[in-house]
């Protein structure tokens, strides 16, 4: 498991740094004289996608975590205000790398399932034999409405 997100956060990281060497216009602005960020844009980018992935909702706590389990891919970790502050500023960055990576994912299904001749449509055969539509194998179906009626 954790080669494989190695992995992944390498790979992340170098698509999100091309795509931020081939259009700059998407980084956030900083100014020329001041102190310089010593995450890079691309290592922010990677390190929130991971968080998406991994289904942390706290920003603390995912940081507390990748200061414990990702220390060796990350050079520096920020403490969560400027993780957060990053974030906020680099929200278009960030939702171009979700669409590269969504975009990128996609189209490796869709290739992988053309070479192996599979049909490309979201939809699969239906299973033919009784046992999947027995009663009590689609769940119960309630009446009631979660919530309360007034």
């Amino acid at each position: 498991m954790k080669t494989k997100l190695d992995n992944f956060a390498t790979a992340f990281y170098v698509k999100t740094d091309h795509l931020l060497k081939a259009s700059p216009r998407l980084a956030p602005w900083w100014p020329a004289v001041g102190i310089a960020p010593q995450l890079a844009d691309a290592e922010l980018v990677t390190l929130a996608m991971m968080q998406a992935m991994l289904g942390f909702a706290s920003e603390a706590r995912w940081l507390r975590h990748a200061r414990s389990h990702l220390r060796h891919l990350f050079s520096y970790l920020p403490k969560q205000p400027g993780y957060n502050k990053r974030l906020c500023k680099s929200a278009d960055l960030l939702c171009r790398g979700t669409r590269l990576l969504t975009t990128d994912s996609l189209l490796r299904v869709a290739r992988r399932r053309v070479d192996r001749g599979l049909h490309t449509g979201g939809m699969r055969p239906l299973q033919r034999d009784r046992q999947t539509f027995r009663p009590g194998r689609m769940g119960r179906v309630r009446d009631d409405p979660p919530y309360p009626r007034s």
